[in-house]
């Protein structure tokens, strides 16, 4: 488990999840994308659009679950 690469970045709500992550150089390849603790199946969508309000936080998080090596 680890937080590497956590940053924080200020967003207009009209963004794209995807431009972002673009803009981060993320690959969500085989990942779980999350934004408050929610997948986010289209990473087309804008912030507003997945509900998101000007001047507020949100977390969004890509998690790629590997099996441990044993």
């Amino acid at each position: 488990s680890t937080n590497a690469g956590r940053s924080t970045k200020i967003v207009n709500v009209n963004t794209t999840v995807e431009a972002v992550l673009e803009e981060m150089a993320i690959s969500t390849q085989g990942a779980t994308v999350s934004l408050n603790g929610c997948v986010v199946r289209d990473t087309d969508a804008t912030f507003a659009e997945l509900g998101i309000s000007a001047g507020t936080q949100a977390m969004l998080a890509v998690v790629v679950k590997t099996e441990s090596a044993m």
